[in-house]
Parts: structure tokens; sequence; C-alpha cells
């Protein structure tokens, strides 16, 4: 291998830096230093130096500090409790922030760690927050020795226990900032020695200060233009290394052509140069991209805490139960989970036999069996009967957010892309074409317009603002349905939601109240045997359940062991007077010579059939009316239900003939369905309420989740609904194509502002200056425009209810 030689320095095999004259050798192959050397063993031995390849031209892996003790501390368990973010068996998962990750050659080897540590099973890396997340088996490998993996590949993690206490390691200050400092400061003093010209003092000042107060200008300018607009430069060749043109380009080839002609003027011809416009590009710049930050991030911020799912839970407060939302949960709070029910927080087990479903957090469906006083983490699902728990942390939204959005629960189909981000990728090639013509023009007039001409064009012709409109379009519309109980995945989904031609609804639960209108018992029951049957109900949160329980009352409550819930088919129990099964004639597999237009939950008692719950349902206000809505824009509308034909002639009247009404639908039934209709070619809306729906809800184009009053989580869902809120299915249809508008609008006047911009620049009728400052204020001008009417639109629903 040849050794990376630059003039007369003799660069580090590792890390790039400069051997200074006493490399050290392995191989023949020099190191600055024994880390450098020790990371490349370590590397070699394990067959991982194609992380050299990756990026060889750009030699700059961290370097690695002797180990030592420096990590014992970690094999305190209390400290692998207070950094681990889920725990269960030998399986525990962390996250660290490391500082060090700068290319895709740090991606690649930090996600094949487990070829260092065997005890690692996974690891992940979020190359923007500079962080990995680490999944490990405590019978192979401990923290101590993951960190130490990480450690001696020059990767040491950000350790602050106080941080990971507070989650304060994400909350770094913005570089930004300090950036903008320096380069207004600059951008001031070369202003103020920049005087004489702006007045037409040339003449009378003397020719001495004016090369004094050129190369001033220069100094001043150095520091702008190496650390203020250091982003601009590196986005560019990032780009360009990848074979595409972002829209740093522009301003970077801008602020180098300014930079080189002002620089040529002030020590070849004694001249002033234009370092004001230079210093004024990146200034403005940054001030513009550092609002756009914090009103993006106000936006982020809103979806990630602001009870950004409609989940509420059932608190034991004074003795009594409470349903209060998981944004009031606070840690020390006693709360009872019940079956298909998922845990909010980090919490332990108070009483009950807990049986955790932890498939949402490691994809592992077999359930884990928890005794009082173990540990239960958030995202877990209890798939046994109900269970005491208290939490041992305030919320776990962040957290929940994160596997909301795990690619696991991706839908496996291509993503839309905004028309903007399609457009915009010519945009700078027409830019810069623009440019090249307008300089040759004006070079055969005069060279110094010529100069001004294609600068000035580069700088107001960028196309940020016609990037900002649809991030900030659909983040406005996020966090403004977001206020209204409508909790949305993401950008995509507003962008798909505008295509949807059938909506397909559950009935119980999504189109019903969970609590239905007339519940009765055909039958006859002793006092112990309705206990029981209630102790049994309650550990269900199936809206059926809940009626059978609120009929028969919550006066004393009988123990119940071997619970099981069948989705879409019924519940079974041991209680203090026998084996209790409840549900349809088919579960229980008895025939039902009864009335078959009425709603029935059998009952059996050790194997004696006792009777029946009849159910009159009662319907969500605004049903009528929200399926008018539907069919006046057009919209096929199905209905699939798993319960019997009983209300057919309601419903029928309620949703039309020309609606497709299935009833005793198992859950592979509705999957079936949807992707029945999607083979035709229609674009699919599923409502349903996430008990039996979710593998629907998961193949529909658009899967939305209705919350009613209980602790469900449903990941494979797009949207999920507070209940109160159903009557706007119809209305997120029209939102999502008004947003759609609001963007082209948007995407109008941004294309607008660049053609009068580049008329006047083209013609080397716009000082520079004046660009850097215009390009920024029509960003904003894009982003008030979008906030104001998404805010608008919304108004106009929000206001009705």
């Amino acid at each position: 291998m040849n050794q990376p030689l630059t003039g007369e320095k003799l660069l580090c095999h590792h890390c790039g830096d400069d051997c200074k004259g006493h490399p050290v050798w392995d191989q023949e192959l020099p190191f600055c230093c024994d880390g450098c050397k020790l990371v490349h063993v370590l590397l070699r031995d394990n067959d991982l130096c194609a992380y050299y390849d990756i990026n060889a031209e750009e030699r700059h892996g961290p370097k690695a500090k002797p180990l030592g003790n420096r990590f014992a501390f970690l094999d305190d368990e209390r400290i692998e409790d207070l950094i681990a973010e889920f725990k269960v068996g030998n399986e525990v998962h962390v996250t660290f922030y490391l500082p060090q990750i700068h290319c895709s050659s740090c991606v690649w080897l930090l996600e094949h760690l487990y070829k260092l540590n065997p005890g690692i099973a996974e690891s992940r890396v979020d190359f923007l927050q500079k962080e990995v997340h680490v999944v490990y088996d405590r019978s192979a490998t401990n923290l101590r020795k993951v960190v130490e993996t990480l450690a001696s590949t020059g990767y040491e993690p950000l350790l602050n226990l106080e941080s990971l206490n507070q989650k304060g390691q994400k909350k770094r200050k913005n570089p930004r900032i300090y950036q903008i400092a320096v380069a207004g400061f600059c951008f001031g003093n070369i202003m103020m020695l920049s005087f004489p010209e702006y007045f037409g003092l040339n003449a009378i000042t003397d020719q001495a200060m004016r090369s004094v107060f050129g190369y001033l200008n220069f100094l001043l300018s150095l520091p702008v233009l190496l650390f203020s607009g250091r982003e601009f430069f590196a986005n560019a060749w990032y780009g360009l290394k990848n074979k595409f043109l972002n829209i740093d380009a522009p301003i970077a080839l801008a602020v180098v052509m300014t930079f080189a002609r002002s620089t040529w003027e002030i020590f070849a011809e004694g001249g002033g140069g234009y370092l004001d416009s230079m210093s004024g590009i990146i200034f403005f710049m940054l001030v513009g991209r550092y609002f756009q930050d914090r009103t993006y991030a106000a936006i982020s911020f809103d979806r990630d805490y602001k009870s950004f799912f409609p989940l509420w839970v059932t608190s034991l407060r004074d003795g009594q139960e409470v349903t209060i939302p998981i944004s009031e949960v606070i840690k020390g709070d006693r709360l009872i989970i019940r079956s298909e029910e998922m845990i909010p927080a980090d919490s332990v087990i108070i009483s009950g036999n807990a049986r955790i479903d932890y498939s949402f957090v490691n994809g592992e469906s077999t359930p884990v069996m928890l005794l009082p006083g173990e540990k239960a983490f958030a995202g877990g699902k209890q798939t046994g009967s109900s269970i005491v728990i208290e939490t041992t942390k305030t919320t776990a939204q962040s957290y929940l957010t994160q596997l909301w959005n795990r690619d696991e629960f991706a839908k496996q189909k291509q993503e839309e892309t905004s028309f903007v981000h399609a457009l915009s990728r010519y945009f700078t090639i027409v830019l810069f074409s623009i440019a090249a013509i307008a300089f040759v023009y004006w070079s055969f007039v005069d060279m110094r317009s010529g100069l001004d001409a294609v600068t000035a064009v580069l700088i107001v012709a960028c196309p940020c603002a016609l990037l900002l409109s649809a991030s900030f379009t659909y983040g406005n519309a996020i966090r403004f349905l977001g206020k209204k109980g409508l909790y949305v995945k993401g950008p995509g989904v507003l962008e798909a939601a505008k295509g949807t031609d059938h909506v397909v609804f559950d009935k119980t639960g999504t189109i019903t109240h969970s609590r239905l209108k007339e519940t009765g018992f055909s039958g006859k029951l002793s006092e112990n045997e309705e206990k029981a049957i209630a102790s049994l109900a309650l550990e269900s949160s199936h809206p059926l359940s809940r009626s059978i329980a609120a009929l028969i009352g919550r006066s004393e409550q009988s123990n119940v062991t071997d619970f099981k819930e069948i989705i879409g088919k019924g519940i079974e129990g041991k209680t203090q007077v026998g084996y209790i099964r409840m549900g349809s004639a088919k579960y229980l597999g008895i025939p039902d010579s009864t009335d078959h237009k009425i709603a029935k939950t059998f009952v059996e008692i050790d194997g004696d059939v006792l009777g029946y719950f009849w159910f009159s349902t009662s319907y969500r206000e605004g049903l009528i009316e929200l399926i008018a809505d539907l069919k006046s824009q057009g919209k096929r509308i199905s209905l699939i239900s798993g319960d019997n034909d009983a209300e057919e002639p309601v419903l029928r009247e309620i949703f039309g003939t020309e609606s497709t009404l299935l009833f005793n639908q198992t859950p592979e039934q509705k999957l079936a369905y949807v992707q029945s209709l999607q083979k035709s070619g229609q674009h699919v809306m599923m409502v349903g309420d996430g008990l039996n729906d979710a593998g629907a809800l998961r193949s529909s184009d658009i899967g939305i989740s209705v919350s009613d009053d209980s602790n469900r989580f449903t990941p494979s869902c797009d949207i999920i609904m507070d209940a109160g809120s159903f009557n706007a299915v119809p209305w997120i249809i029209r939102y999502s194509r008004q947003v759609h508008q609001v963007i082209i609008g948007s995407f109008v006047i941004s294309i607008l502002y660049n053609i009068v911009g580049i008329w006047f620049s083209v013609r080397a009728e716009l000082e520079p200056v004046v660009a850097a400052i215009l390009m920024p204020a029509s960003s904003i001008s894009i982003v008030l425009f979008t906030t104001g009417c998404t805010w608008l639109l919304a108004r106009r629903w929000i206001s009705r209810g």
C-alpha cells in the first residue's frame, strides 16, 4: 500500500494527521500515535479495513484514547439502569451520543460493531443526531465492554450522568449563533471602513488610507469566509461529490467569486473590493436559516412533547379510578393496565401477573412474564389480565414517538415524493445557466458589470424558499391538526391523503361509542356469577366488554387468573365461580337459534351456556353528516364489521344503497378486503379502532385509528384520532388537498420572486449586498405565507367545532 504523502508531510494512515517526523509504523503503514495504530490493528484483525476505502479522500478517523479503568464505573448495575432505555431478560437497549460521527465511514463502522463485540446484536446510527442505538446481550457482554468497544475505535460516547437523567445531551448549543455573531461583527466593521466609497469620497481620501482600509477589510473577511461561511462550502462540496447540485452550490460560488474579485482589487489595484457584499451574503443567509431552524424546531417540539398521542390511562388516585391523559402522568402514579393496553412509561409491577408483549420494541412476540416488583418498560403491551403499575419516570411520550416511527412499522410501499423536490433538482442547473449567459453578455460590455450580474443572479435566485414551501406547509398543518386531536405520523401522510377515493370503516368502537346505549342480559345469573363476569369484562378494553361491566357495575371485583383475549372473537378466564368464556356463538362453538338481528355476547361457565348479553348500538354524533360529506366529495364508502348483520337496515339507511356493507368479518377478511380494493387501483383510507383492524390499517394507504378513552397504541396506523374529532374524517381529505394548493401557491410566489430578481440581476442593476438581503427575505415571506394559510384553513374547521 502506498504511503500517503503530502509534500514533506507523512500523514497518518488512520486519522490523516501529520506524523511530525515521528511516525509509528505497522506493516509499512505510518501512524501518528499508538492510539491510531491500535485502532487500525483492531479493524484489520476483525476484517473491517473497508472502513478506509469508503471515504478514502477524507482520511480523518477519530483518535482512540488509552482505556485503562476509565469506564470501570459502568460495571455498577445502577448505572446501567440509568442509561438503558429498555431492558428485558438479557436484552438491553442503549443510545449514545458520539460527537465524532462525521461521514459514511463512521456509519459503516458503527453499524458493524457486532464484529468487534459478539455480544452486540444490533447497532443503528442516526447520522444527523450523531447517535448510535445499540442492542446487546448481557449474557455475552456488558455496558462497560460496549462503551470500551466504541472507545477503542475512537468513538468514545459522551457520558454525563446528570445530562442523561435530564435528556440534556441532545440540547447542545447551536454553533450557528457564533457564526452569525462573527459574521455580523465583521460585516458591520467592513461597512464602516467602506463609508468613503459609499459616499463617493474616494477622490479626497488619501490613497494610503484607502489601502489600509482595504487590508483591514480583507483581514476582517477571513473569519467570515473560513468560519461563518464554512457550512455553505461543506454542503456544496458534499453535493458535488455525490454528483448533485444542491441549494448551497450557487451561494458558495457567489461567495468565492466575490472574495476572489475583491482580493484582486485590494492587492493589485488598490481598490476597496466588495467584501461588504460577501460578508453580507453570509450574514443574511445565516440569519435567515437561523429563523427557519427556530420555526421548524418549534414545530418538531410541539409534535414530540405536547400530547402527541391521544392516549389516556386509568390512574388510581385516592382509591378511585380516574381517567387522565398520558401527558398528566407523573412519577409515582399508579396505573391500571388492562389487556391489549400499552404501558406508557417505565414502571414497576405492583400487583397482578404481567404478560408483556414487547414486539413493538424488539420484534419478539413471545410475552415476558413479570411478577410484582419487577420492571416493565414503555412500549410493552399487556396481554393477560389487568395489572397495576407504578411509574418510575414522568412520561415516555418521546420514546413512544420513536417507537411509532420505527422502520418495522413503515408501510412497504413507494412513498410519493413532493413535486417541489423533483423540480428543485433542476432549478440549480437552470440558475447556473442563466448566470453564465449573463456573465458572458456583460463581459463584452464591462467586466465589473458581468461579475455583479453573475454574483447577484447566484444569490437572489437561490431555491431555498422553494424547498421551504413543502416542509413548512406540512409541518404547520400537522401542528394545527394535533391541536384538534388528529395526530399525524408525518408529512407524507397528508400528501397521500389527498388522493383518497375509497373510505373503509370498522363498526364497533369506530362509528359507535365505546359505551353502547342499551345493554341487557337474556338468561339468569346469580350475584356471584354477575360479579365474576364483571371482573372478567373489566380485564378487557373492548367496547362490548366495557358495556357489560358498566351494566353489572363495579361494586366488588373478584380475582381473575389465566385471562385470555382472542382479538375479534372473545375473552375467557378463571374466576371464583369457575372458568368463564364470553364471546360470539361461533367462538363458543354453539348454535345460535336466537334473533339474528340482535348483537349478542354469549356467556359460558364451566361448559354451561347461561345466556347472552344483547346490545343496542349508539352511533357517534355526526355520522350521518360525515357520510354525506364523503359522498359529496365523490368518495366510495364501505363498512366491514366483525359483528352480525343485526343492524344492517339502520346502517343501510345511513350509508346508502351504493355502499358496501360486510358483516361477520374476521381480521384476516378485513385485511383481504382492503387489499382487494387496492389491487383494483383504488386509494384506500381505513378508519378503525386498532383492536382487530391492525392488519387492515397497516395495509391501507392511509390508516386512521380512533382512540376513545383507553390506552391503546397502534404503530401500524398513520393517524391517531381522538374520538371527539371523529367527524373530521372527510375534512382530513379536504384539508390535505387545500394544503397541497398552499404549496403550489408558495411555489408560484417563489418562482415569481426569482423571475423578478433574475430580471434585475441579469441587467446588472442589483448590487450583491442587496441580493443578499432579499434572498432570506424571500424565505421568511414563504414561511409567513404557508403558516398563515394553513392556520386560516385549519381555523375554518376548528371554529365549527
